[in-house]
């Protein structure tokens, strides 16, 4: 009996390497004699894409923007800032606001499962993005939700508003009182302007008046001299002899 020979490495290699063609070939030859099978699954399959793709409902992309408020800081309100930091809203509106709304969407209708909306901050802005996509009849809804979430925001920053505007209230009623105090002295010194006016009128009218009673005196003084120079030789007795 002739015992097999041992196999090294190299002939086993080459023993798998023969099978993988084996199976290759014939794999090659099945998908050939049925090629028409595979061809109809083949056309199939992009018939139901098409059918599926022209049936399915037209997507609508629906955004909101949300401007975050500004106050005023510093003594002369030199410094705008936002009311809360654009991070902070974003974490709210994803975390709370949005959850709530759609909870809500669904509390009123069961069938909005897939109700999603996103938000963001688009790159170098300010502002903070909602986004959906959804079929027309649905834009009421998630229009209807982004509404809802952006109210819940406005309703958290209002009382830091309420309080902004007290702040303005104080300091416009500073300012009035302010007003009203130095238009009280602009009319004590119009007031006085006047009192000082008629004075100097009076005073004016008081020189005139003694300069023309100095002048009347000075004429009559002037009378009185030339007549009392006059007097002697009018008063001089005649020597009869």
């Amino acid at each position: 009996m002739v015992s097999p020979l041992p196999q090294g490495p190299a002939t086993t290699q080459a023993f798998t390497a023969y099978d993988d063609e084996i199976s290759l070939t014939d794999l090659a030859l099945t998908i050939w004699r049925r090629r028409r099978i595979v061809l109809a699954v083949i056309i199939l399959a992009l018939l139901a894409g098409a059918a599926f793709a022209f049936l399915r409902p037209r997507a609508y992309e629906y955004k909101a923007t949300i401007e975050i408020g500004t106050q005023t800081l510093g003594k002369d309100a030199q410094q705008i800032v936002p009311l809360e930091g654009t991070d902070t809203v974003l974490s709210k509106l994803k975390d709370a606001y949005i959850p709530v709304a759609i909870a809500e969407a669904l509390r009123e209708d069961a069938s909005l499962t897939h109700l999603k909306i996103d938000a963001s901050v688009p790159k170098g802005a300010t502002v903070i993005t909602l986004s959906a996509k959804a079929p027309k009849a649905l834009e009421p809804i998630y229009l209807g939700v982004m509404n809802a979430a952006a109210q819940r925001l406005i309703a958290d920053h209002a009382p830091i508003v309420y309080a902004k505007k007290s702040d303005l209230r104080l300091i416009i009623e500073r300012k009035r009182a302010e007003i009203d105090d130095l238009d009280r002295q602009i009319a004590l010194l119009q007031t006085d302007s006047k009192r000082t006016e008629t004075r100097l009128a009076e005073t004016q009218g008081s020189i005139q008046r003694l300069q023309a009673q100095f002048a009347s005196e000075g004429d009559a003084a002037k009378q009185a001299t030339r007549s009392v120079s006059n007097e002697p030789a009018a008063m001089t007795p005649s020597v009869s002899e």
